[in-house]
């Protein structure tokens, strides 16, 4: 694991994939709730040509600050730290990809380093949080800071697709003890999840020049798929793609999301 302090915040993360000081970098930002290990579905796909990096916002993993509320701009500056400490050079260029709140937060990265930032992927992410979302983010904290397994019930339960539970069937109710583990992984979630009902970058998507490539899930219920719209039509040139899945698409359709993913990747990626 490295470590990169930025201000009063120790900010973790870790390095994986191929050792040559020259493959290019790609960073990857987790969602609410999760830590680097939100991405590993994704990374074995990657490993054998880039250098991945995968930053543990505050809140998560072994990322330690103030435990007051988040800012999306602090984490901005703190993901590209990160990138400065892993490339040793605060001016090499590097690929950006996120995941839910990690989508917000690379696609307002991506609009701070316009040079920088060779492609960025956008995973379920969004610009504006409706009355909807903050309804749903607000109930997020709530369960989080008052019963972390009911949090996860309502994740899980809301989280994929009817067709996943025609195929998983009832052991669902079995992996709950598992998906603690999984994908709450760190004291800060509650803080993360207030962090969401409060996005609103809609102003700075004009700013991104980089190749992005967005994908929603037509099943989404926390992040429904017209904002992964709303993303593209605001990126010059973005590409909108699909997986027929829920918001948990990173774990539902993981090979799906797997080859849009390492394609555009690949395609436009840090040289």
């Amino acid at each position: 694991m490295g470590e990169v302090t930025v201000g009063d915040v120790r900010v973790a993360y870790d390095v994986q994939g191929c050792d040559d000081a020259g493959a290019p970098l790609l960073v990857l930002i987790h969602g609410t709730t999760q830590d680097r290990t939100g991405w590993a579905t994704i990374t074995p796909a990657l490993a054998s040509t880039h250098r991945i990096v995968l930053p543990e916002m505050p809140g998560s993993g072994q990322t330690v600050d103030g435990g007051g509320p988040l800012e999306l701009d602090d984490i901005v500056t703190q993901i590209v730290a990160v990138a400065d400490d892993a490339l040793g050079d605060a001016s090499a260029p590097f690929a950006l990809g996120g995941y839910s709140l990690g989508a917000v937060v690379a696609a307002a990265t991506a609009a701070k380093l316009r040079d920088r930032v060779t492609s960025l992927t956008l995973l379920c992410g969004w610009a504006t949080s409706d009355a909807h979302m903050r309804f749903e983010f607000d109930l997020w904290r709530r369960l989080l800071e008052t019963d972390v397994e009911l949090f996860l019930r309502h994740a899980l339960s809301h989280g994929f697709t009817s067709a996943w539970y025609d195929m998983v069937g009832d052991e669902m109710a079995a992996t709950v003890a598992q998906a603690t583990v999984g994908l709450v992984n760190g004291p800060g979630a509650a803080r993360q999840a207030e962090l969401d009902t409060r996005i609103d970058i809609a102003g700075r998507l004009d700013d991104i020049t980089a190749p992005t490539r967005v994908i929603g899930a037509t099943g989404d219920r926390f992040v429904p798929f017209r904002h992964s719209e709303a993303l593209a039509n605001g990126i010059r040139g973005a590409r909108l793609d699909s997986v027929d899945a829920g918001h948990l698409c990173i774990l539902e359709r993981a090979d799906d999301v797997a080859r849009l993913v390492t394609d555009h990747v690949a395609a436009n990626g840090a040289h």
